[in-house]
């Protein structure tokens, strides 16, 4: 971060009642005093439930002169389009209109948040429970396809394997701008390329996971053991 600018955002903010006034405990989660500069981002405040693994960061983003509002859920962190402003007094507007329907959301399915087109590909129908195991080499699946999570980029989760001991995922997502299911993944926070998941249809993403699904968290598993 360039000299001046955490100075000038604690100028701002030094006055900013808003902040000063949020309660300890919100929707489950609970708030922490960040003041963290992390190359060119500047954590102020963030709302995190251990429990759920998900969690919520208000930050001044020097690229690109905005306050935002990132949310984590398990490994997996994304910018709220909600969430934007370049003025205080305008970002504190979006923050009380939308942060604690975020929060909410993050903990608590709603069909009517997913896209028609994703309903399209069969997903939310999907009788995955044969094909996805709940439980392999370390692995949970903490987002089922029944309940995808719409992030941003016209991107949606559709399903998200997780080791928290290992910091280590597989995640399978679904962009609606290319109609293409695709996978990223981390071993110990490290990404992993791979691009055997790579489908055009649901009945092609199944046969892809019958194959490659368990040794590929094998694979994980192992590289984040080594790390």
């Amino acid at each position: 971060m360039k000299d001046g600018t955490q100075e000038r955002i604690d100028k701002e903010i030094a006055d900013w009642e808003y902040m000063k006034n949020l309660p300890k405990t919100l929707q489950g989660y609970y708030y922490r005093d960040d003041h963290e500069v992390i190359d060119d981002i500047y954590n102020l405040f963030s709302y995190v439930n251990d429990e759920t693994h998900c969690s919520i960061t208000v930050f001044y983003h020097e690229a690109t002169f905005e306050y935002k509002l990132s949310q984590k859920i398990g490994m997996i962190e994304f910018c709220s389009i909600e969430c934007i402003a370049e003025k205080l007094d305008e970002f504190e507007l979006l923050l009380r209109e939308h942060m604690e329907d975020i929060m909410y959301g993050m903990n608590h399915f709603d069909p009517k948040t997913v896209s028609l087109l994703v309903k399209q590909t069969g997903i939310t129908e999907w009788d995955y429970k044969d094909i996805l195991p709940q439980e392999f080499e370390g692995f949970s699946l903490f987002i089922h396809p029944d309940q995808p999570i719409r992030i941003t980029n016209g991107s949606y989760i559709v399903c998200d394997y997780e080791n928290f001991e290992l910091n280590s995922d597989l995640v399978v997502y679904y962009n609606m701008f290319r109609d293409e299911f695709y996978v990223d993944s981390r071993a110990n926070d490290a990404p992993v390329i791979n691009y055997e998941f790579d489908s055009y249809s649901l009945a092609e993403l199944q046969e892809n996971i019958q194959k490659y699904l368990r040794p590929t968290l094998s694979a994980i598993r192992k590289s984040a053991e080594k790390k």
